[in-house]
């Protein structure tokens, strides 16, 4: 009977074990995605899907210099402009932007908004823009001569215009067996998924920004 139950328990720590461990590579799986979101290069990397980077047109691309320059109001309004018709649903940029994005409002007087959304969490916007800062969004671009450069991306997300994510299946966990060279089981997490732009006018970028 103990030799029972202290099976279960192995079993049972086990199991959790191997969730967390699964739980944890499914994890760093989203955090490829969100890297790729921006940077993904399929020519660069086959396995990768093309990401903003590449998929915003030059007609969408504003620039802060040729060797980079520094973020400006003009700037963002302008990129805010480039997305047609209406308006970017968000604004997404480094931390070290909105310092800067925030610092450009103090300065002329005006502090960045901050409104409550469908959730109730409190969201920074500019001009009644949902601002979204990511850690995915490089500070260490290099533009002409200028390095340490990032990207300020406006963005419409909807299925209809601007950008839509692609995927078939969602994250699915296949479990290989046992190994044969070692105590040890393997398993592969596999995501097919994608990133494609309804409309090019929904999506414009402004990069080369220095910090």
């Amino acid at each position: 009977m103990f030799y029972a139950a202290l099976r279960v328990a192995q079993a049972s720590r086990w199991r959790a074990v191997l969730a967390w461990v699964i739980a944890s590579r499914a994890k760093s799986v989203a955090h490829s995605f969100s890297q790729t979101f921006y940077s993904g290069d399929a020519i660069a990397n086959p396995k990768a899907f093309d990401g903003l980077n590449v998929l915003i047109p030059a007609g969408q691309t504003l620039s802060a210099g040729t060797n980079g320059g520094a973020l400006t109001l003009d700037l963002l309004d302008e990129l805010i402009d480039r997305v047609k018709p209406g308006r970017p649903d968000a604004l997404c940029m480094s931390k070290r932007s909105r310092r800067k994005l925030s610092s450009l409002r103090r300065a002329s007087g005006v502090t960045l908004e901050t409104s409550v959304d469908q959730f109730g969490q409190h969201v920074t916007t500019y001009d009644g823009i949902p601002v979204i800062v990511d850690d995915f969004i490089l500070d260490t671009e290099t533009q002409g001569t200028g390095v340490n450069t990032s990207r300020v991306y406006a963005l419409k997300m909807d299925a209809s215009m601007g950008v839509s994510g692609l995927e078939h299946g969602g994250i699915q966990i296949e479990s290989l067996g046992e190994l044969e060279t070692k105590d040890a089981t393997r398993h592969r997490i596999k995501w097919y998924c994608g990133l494609m732009l309804r409309s090019e006018l929904g999506t414009a970028q402004l990069r080369g920004i220095l910090g």
